[in-house]
């Protein structure tokens, strides 16, 4: 069990946490990403409805949205599924969801928004779509900080064969321990890098 970290902010807490779990995972976010994560991280907690909300459906809403509706849809669509499949997998669990499938949700979610919005802030919502993976593993390696693995071994290699997490391949060979793991991924797991 890792030590107990003390900040004098929740918002500082949670940038100890994302920066502990960035060095285990040996990723380094820039700063836009890491703000982001980090404010995603204080709001996201604070919503006691995440379990009850159906984020496909409100997927499909934002496609019938327009303006400003759309955009702030198509952020909360993948806000959620980033929280879902990265510090909540136990709740995509409970609804027998895969992971990589908030993932590919939350990918487009993020991507959709980018087209929309003007070239400065649209870069930010392009890269939180193109490192979306490597931000779910980061969150993992956050919830792993308290001793137990939050991925089982079906789900490390469910989400390691549909996105190429790098975490999972590693959670894949914890588990196995010596025994040999495949390591070819299907051809379109790239395209969550």
């Amino acid at each position: 069990m890792a030590d107990l970290i003390l900040e004098p902010t929740s918002t500082a807490q949670w940038q100890s946490l994302v920066r502990e779990a960035s060095a285990n995972t040996s990723r380094k976010l820039n700063e836009d990403l890491e703000s982001y994560l980090v404010f995603l991280l204080a709001r996201g907690c604070e919503q006691t409805d995440l379990l009850e909300r159906g984020v496909a459906l409100e997927y499909l809403r934002c496609l019938e949205s327009t303006g400003a509706a759309r955009k702030e849809r198509l952020r909360e669509v993948g806000d959620h599924c980033l929280l879902f499949a990265g510090l909540f997998p136990h709740l995509a669990r409970k609804r027998l969801i895969s992971i990589s499938y908030f993932v590919q949700l939350g990918c487009s979610a993020y991507r959709l928004l980018a087209q929309t919005l003007n070239h400065t802030t649209a870069r930010l919502y392009c890269d939180l779509s193109s490192t979306f993976v490597m931000l779910v593993d980061i969150l993992h390696s956050m919830r792993e900080q308290q001793g137990a693995p939050c991925l089982s071994p079906i789900e490390a290699m469910d989400l390691w064969q549909e996105t190429g997490s790098e975490h999972a391949l590693v959670t894949l060979r914890n588990y196995a321990g010596s025994r040999a793991i495949v390591t070819s991924l299907k051809d379109d797991a790239s395209q969550y890098h």
